[in-house]
């Protein structure tokens, strides 16, 4: 088993400055967010927080988004021995609250083994993707004005035993 090594840290374009996070240059327009949640059994103790807390967050998100006039774009994969993608870029706004709870014991009830590099390596490569298409649905003159930002949530405990395709260093430079 092994854990992937923070070092990605030091590639986040926001620092803390003095104590104090920095700000944007510039008020996003979009963003894309994605939600990579482990549901390997040994999750098992977590997986009401974890249903509760992706509910919080959405919400969150939500009001952030409404407030902000941020366009968001969300998607979702669960993963243990394999990785499934429930949501793939659907509009927060638009999106129904609260997850219905048999969706969430389908989709967060822990089970099977920890694929946690393998899929957070191709849900990287789908946000990318995401951010490209987007950029390229709008015109010359919105594309000027728009600044897409990118949110990952991880929900794991860390423990890949599973993955094979991908190594900490790749998700690094990923990063």
């Amino acid at each position: 088993m092994s854990q992937i090594p923070l070092a990605c840290l030091n590639r986040v374009k926001r620092t803390k400055v003095n104590g104090a996070w920095s700000a944007r240059s510039s008020p996003l327009t979009h963003q894309i967010v994605e939600a990579i949640v482990d549901r390997s059994g040994s999750m098992g103790v977590l997986w009401t927080s974890t249903s509760q807390g992706m509910d919080n967050f959405l919400h969150s998100q939500r009001r952030i988004a409404r407030k902000k006039k941020i366009k968001t774009l969300f998607s979702l994969t669960t993963f243990d021995d394999t990785a499934e993608t429930y949501y793939e870029k659907v509009d927060l706004a638009t999106f129904n609250l609260p997850l219905l709870d048999a969706d969430k014991q389908k989709m967060f009830y822990p089970r099977g083994m920890t694929l946690l590099r393998d899929t957070l390596m191709r849900r990287l490569c789908a946000a990318s993707r995401a951010r490209k298409e987007l950029l390229a649905s709008m015109t010359p003159a919105e594309r000027a004005d728009a600044h897409v930002g990118g949110l990952i949530l991880i929900n794991t405990d860390g423990q890949d035993n599973q993955s094979r395709l991908f190594t900490a260093d790749n998700i690094d430079e990923k990063v």
